[in-house]
């Protein structure tokens, strides 16, 4: 499996000064992959940051975190596969 499918090349965000001023603007997602040996619990505190940003504004980040998920929970959601015949 490809994720996603339709990208060919990934390009790091430089977002412009107006893009940085609007807070209201959550259609970001950020994917990453965790170095050998680190578990998706290690990497939770790392992640405190966005939380707290998110927090220092609730006018515009009501309902908004950061966490982190292994790429196939977020892409799967509740879809559970079996591995029983």
């Amino acid at each position: 499996m490809q994720y996603p499918s339709m990208a060919d090349i990934y390009l790091p965000l430089a977002p412009t000064p107006d893009q940085l001023a609007n807070r209201s603007a959550h259609n970001y997602l950020v994917t990453a992959r965790l170095r050998d040996g680190v578990s998706v619990k290690q990497a939770q505190p790392r992640w405190a940051p966005c939380r707290a940003a998110a927090q220092a504004y609730p006018a515009t980040n009501a309902g908004w975190s950061a966490h982190v998920e292994p790429l196939l929970d977020g892409i799967n959601g509740l879809i559970q596969t079996s591995t029983t015949g």
